[in-house]
């Protein structure tokens, strides 16, 4: 009978790290031998990385309607969901700010409309979160200020960090910030924060921005001090320095910019908005650091009325972009649609909610934090103790977005 049984490594490798989660979760009941074996580290880095060889791509939307909808769906031509998120935790504000996704985790922060200092790591497919200690740097003991936060991967460490880079306010009358900034970084695998040395970094990050994360290095839209010319300022997870990149010449001075992901490429969303018209700039980094390879990719009309009669109001957006070339867009004051840049065709995609409230991201199931003894996320008692018995007072932001 023996001969027919398979290898201990062929059983692990090409039957178990091929099954989905749900699955290898019920798995861990069968016994306490499979129980060891799937939350073991070195099984969920091989499910990982069996998972990421997998080009079926999948798309994390959330969107604000009454309450915080997550839900996955595919990103072929139906666009179907895929799976509705069971998402119970509750915000201060309307709805939490996506940081960012990275090997099946989210980075939420519940930060936006005073200095709350809750951040979450949430893995939706095994319903586990992680919330993160207070931050060293805080109203309470600096002071007004505001941040930006960033959220990948470290292959070097093999851990997950958060990156939190504060501008403290000056002293005295009028509005400012201090340089250099005060940086921090969380790591996981400690569940602390500790400081980072700014060097002499001197540029300013725009507020609670979007980031981008290609090689473990987070990107954010910037500009300087002075004359407030826009570019792309980075944080390298690796070596913990940072760096800047310009922008194309044509969106320098332009007020509204941002980073997003254009396939495995940096992209710069460029906004311009005037009386009689609105368009949207894409450009996309063709070849990574070399800042004289930006190209324009797609010009966007998004003037109210220009598309279809039916809706109303201006496109607004982009939220992502999928991998047929359509970009993700809301219209009639919240109806998410594909566009066609080529065709100038829009596709309704069946989902609505608040405009400011959409984050699209590829999205992988994993089982990333499966061997943390922390509670289940449906346990909404634990999250709101955390909110409202964590320490002092909270206070609410009064200050500029941005300051020099």
């Amino acid at each position: 009978m023996s001969d027919y049984l398979l290898p201990s490594e062929l059983w692990i490798e090409e039957i178990l790290t091929r099954l989905p989660v749900k699955t290898l979760l019920r798995c861990t009941s069968v016994c306490k031998s499979w129980y060891s074996l799937i939350t073991s580290p070195n099984f969920i880095t091989l499910h990982l990385n069996r998972t990421t060889s997998n080009k079926n791509t999948r798309l994390l939307v959330r969107n604000y309607n009454d309450i915080d909808h997550y839900s996955v769906h595919a990103d072929d031509e139906t666009f179907d969901k895929c799976e509705k998120l069971n998402f119970t935790l509750r915000s201060r504000n309307r709805y939490f700010n996506v940081i960012g996704t990275c090997n099946g985790l989210v980075c939420l922060s519940d930060d936006a409309g005073g200095y709350y200092d809750i951040m979450i790591l949430w893995n939706p497919s095994i319903r586990k979160s992680v919330d993160l200690p207070y931050p060293n740097v805080r109203f309470q003991s600096h002071g007004p200020f505001q941040h930006t936060l960033g959220f990948g991967f470290n292959p070097v460490t093999n851990d997950y960090n958060v990156v939190r880079v504060v501008y403290l306010q000056k002293d005295g009358p009028g509005w400012g910030h201090k340089f250099p900034p005060e940086v921090e970084l969380y790591e996981l695998s400690t569940g602390s924060w500790r400081n980072v040395s700014a060097g002499d970094f001197s540029y300013v990050i725009q507020e609670q921005t979007p980031q981008v994360v290609l090689n473990s290095i987070v990107h954010w839209a910037g500009h300087t001090r002075k004359k407030g010319h826009n570019l792309v300022v980075s944080f390298d997870l690796k070596n913990e320095t940072f760096g800047v990149m310009r922008v194309p010449p044509k969106a320098k001075k332009e007020w509204n910019v941002r980073v997003m992901l254009f396939g495995e490429s940096l992209s710069l969303i460029d906004e311009r908005i005037s009386t009689n018209q609105c368009y949207c700039y894409i450009w996309v980094m063709k070849e990574y650091g070399v800042e004289n390879s930006w190209t324009r990719q797609f010009k966007i009309d998004t003037t109210p009325g220009r598309h279809l009669r039916e809706y109303h109001g201006p496109l607004r957006g982009p939220y992502g972009f999928r991998k047929n070339g359509d970009v993700l867009l809301t219209i009639d004051r919240g109806r998410l649609v594909s566009y066609n840049p080529k065709s100038r065709k829009l596709k309704k995609l069946g989902i609505r909610g608040c405009v400011r409230s959409f984050y699209i991201n590829t999205y992988m199931e994993s089982l990333v934090l499966l061997k943390r003894k922390d509670e289940a996320l449906g346990m909404q008692e634990n999250f709101s103790y955390a909110i409202h018995h964590r320490g002092e007072s909270l206070s609410p932001k009064k200050r500029k977005k941005s300051g020099n």
